[in-house]
């Protein structure tokens, strides 16, 4: 008869006679033995018993681990075996849970979205529901309408769920821009109001500190849990890459690379199936590009056009509006119109004539028009944003400094923003090509002293809508009360055509061409010949209306106007001339404080309080009037102007007696050299008596 076979003894009997052969070995003090006895536990047989008995009898274990450590001269192996033990215990843990979530995967296929938010689902105008039957929940995760949970499961095989978010998030697209290259997700979760979605920089899912941003938004994120999110959405994009859907985008609005125009409703292309480009505006950008929308009819618009058809000043204003996606394709840097005057005469209503070209003409945003109560950054951004869409700035008084208007002038005729540093590198630097629209009761060239300014702005001065208060006051209320209803037509007609012609770009350009010779044939102003392109473009773009887009004719003669502004920034552009003819004033009015026409009392010499500001002789034959260095420099400064540019100017025109190569000539003052400016007598005469 068989013996019968005995059952294997428990890991942890074997583990408790492990222990108590060390513990004698060590009490009899046999060092040969105890090395003997610790080499036989690190065999692999052992360490797998020991920890197969840690695993079941934690408790136990623990104990004589205790027990161990306390043999003497046993201390540092006890821990090494203990550190060991419980090391191989956590690894063999994790192979069995990994197993068990595996046979759990197995078992049951993964659902995808649409399934686990069954009941919650977003609306389809943020994401359909074939892409949502597409999207899988990546593994050891859930997403349900209650949130997202980490998935895990023990030894014993019971299910753990660890909340990640309060509310469900997942990604639904990806897109790279069209313009940068950046990678880009859409991100949709669920709201306290409701479901929400944006489409962020790729780096925003995977950087705590851009991935906290959205906790503006509603997004279920808080310091607490990036970690954890970041993580999520790491293994969401593993497990969906090869499903989530694909397309191009844009930041900015205008003209892309590839010929194509986006606005926030449409994306214009010459070709039949290219894919849909979205428009991703920047942060903070996303409520903006609401303003540029079309509502109303394009008949009531026209009908309100035909009304006004005798004043010229609301025809500027349209054109100018029209021509700024014209400008990149003609290659040419932008311009300014400007319309000033005083308050109530219209200026405000020629610029909501603009922005009804385009969008929205409101003060309330969003809109298509802004103010001048901006900072220089919000401008020059919205400039790069819009890129190839008029920029419409309201009222100049509201500019937080006169030089902020300048600037603006001056970086948006340059088309391009000013370069900054970033904690990773350089930032972005906005670029554009467009047109600006500007009102204030004064003429922006009135805030810079500078040639420069005028050369880049046409400047519209007057009443918009004629002399007659009342009449224009009607006409204002009835082109207000229009545009709020019906704006947006005429802007997108013009980049139909202007997509339908782009293999006749060429004879717009030439067309360009031939009105800029014609407008400049007659002038001999470096800025009157500048004025002559923009009075070109202006041109170019009222045949675009008028012949091909079917806007009403004027009834009257809108150049005329342009031309004079043309005339009066040339003339008024000569700042050096005006400059001298202010000094000179100056020195007329200050003429006692010149040594030589000074006061003298009881035969002494009447020194002036400041200080001698110069030399002017009292004689008809004088030759030059001096003025000290520091004098010239400090009235030059109140007055707005920059010193070295105005004498380098003077210099070269020869209204200075130089000294060599130096700008001033030594004279004598009170009986002391002193080195001065010395403005010529025969340059005084004709700079007073020329007008």
């Amino acid at each position: 008869m068989d013996q019968k076979q005995k059952p294997p003894q428990p890991a942890i009997v074997i583990a408790t006679q492990i222990f108590k052969k060390l513990t004698d070995t060590v009490n009899q003090g046999d060092k040969a033995e105890i090395a003997k006895v610790w080499g036989g536990i690190r065999e692999t047989e052992t360490m797998d018993t020991l920890v197969h008995a840690y695993l079941e009898e934690r408790e136990k274990m623990d104990l004589h681990l205790a027990v161990l450590k306390t043999l003497p001269f046993q201390t540092q192996h006890s821990r090494r075996l203990e550190s060991s033990i419980r090391a191989l215990a956590d690894e063999r843990r994790k192979i069995v849970n990994l197993r068990l979530v595996s046979a759990e995967e197995a078992s049951q296929q993964r659902q995808p979205l649409s399934d686990t938010l069954q009941g919650s689902l977003p609306p389809a105008s943020l994401v359909d529901n074939a892409t949502l039957s597409q999207i899988i929940v990546p593994p050891g995760y859930m997403v349900n309408p209650t949130g997202v949970y980490r998935q895990s499961i023990d030894a014993s095989g019971l299910v753990h769920k660890t909340p990640i978010a309060t509310a469900p998030i997942f990604m639904t697209s990806r897109t790279f821009d069209i313009n940068t290259g950046e990678a880009k997700r859409q991100l949709v979760w669920r709201g306290p109001s409701g479901w929400c979605t944006r489409i962020v920089e790729r780096r925003t899912c995977f950087d705590a500190r851009y991935l906290i941003s959205l906790a503006a938004f509603d997004a279920p994120v808080n310091s607490g849990n990036l970690g954890a999110m970041i993580t999520y959405l790491a293994e969401f994009e593993r497990e969906n890459a090869t499903r989530l859907p694909a397309s191009t985008s844009t930041s900015r609005m205008g003209w892309q690379k590839d010929g194509s125009f986006v606005l926030p409703d449409k994306h214009y292309t010459t070709a039949v199936d290219a894919p849909p480009l979205v428009l991703t505006p920047p942060p903070g950008y996303d409520r903006m590009q609401a303003g540029w929308a079309v509502d109303g009819s394009w008949k009531a618009w026209c009908d309100l056009i035909e009304e006004i058809g005798d004043h010229p000043y609301p025809f500027i204003a349209i054109y100018a509006a029209a021509a700024a996606p014209l400008m990149n394709i003609l290659k040419l840097p932008g311009f300014v119109v400007d319309f000033s005057g005083e308050t109530s005469g219209g200026k405000t209503t020629m610029l909501r004539l603009a922005a009804s070209v385009w969008g929205k003409p409101s003060d309330a945003q969003p809109s298509a028009m802004y103010s001048w109560d901006s900072t220089k950054v919000w401008i020059e951004r919205t400039a790069g944003f819009l890129q190839n869409l008029p920029l419409i700035l309201d009222e100049t008084k509201r500019a937080k400094s006169h030089r902020i208007v300048r600037d603006v002038i001056y970086d948006f005729c340059q088309g391009q923003g000013r370069g900054r540093g970033a904690l990773d590198g350089s930032r972005k630097t906005d670029s554009w090509c467009s047109v600006m629209l500007s009102s204030g009761e004064g003429a922006a060239t009135d805030f810079s002293q500078d040639a420069g300014t005028r050369a880049r702005v046409l400047a519209l001065k007057g009443r918009p809508l004629g002399r007659d208060p009342k009449e224009g006051g009607r006409l204002s209320e009835e082109i207000q009360m229009v545009v709020a209803e019906n704006y947006g037509h005429l802007g997108r007609k013009m980049i139909q055509y202007l997509i339908a012609m782009t293999p006749q770009h060429e004879d717009l350009r030439q067309m360009y061409r031939e009105a800029r010779d014609f407008f400049s044939q007659s002038v001999d102003n470096p800025v009157a010949r500048r004025h002559s392109a923009y009075l070109a473009v202006m041109h170019v773009t009222s045949r675009i209306l008028h012949t091909q887009l079917e806007m009403p004719e004027p009834k009257c003669d809108v150049l005329e106007p342009l031309v004079a502004a043309q005339a009066f920034m040339a003339s008024d552009a000569d700042r050096p001339l005006e400059v001298l003819r202010d000094i000179l004033t100056w020195v007329t009015v200050n003429q006692t404080g010149f040594y030589g026409r000074h006061m003298c009392r009881q035969g002494e010499d009447v020194v002036p309080h400041n200080g001698w500001k110069g030399r002017w002789d009292d004689k008809e034959d004088w030759a030059h009037i001096f003025i000290v260095n520091n004098s010239l420099n400090m009235i030059l400064k109140q007055m707005g102007h920059h010193p070295p540019e105005v004498i380098q100017s003077w210099m070269s025109r020869g209204y200075l007696e130089c000294s060599g190569k130096a700008p001033t000539k030594p004279t004598r003052i009170a009986g002391a050299v002193a080195r001065c400016y010395a403005i010529k007598r025969d340059v005084v005469d004709a700079c007073m008596l020329t007008d």
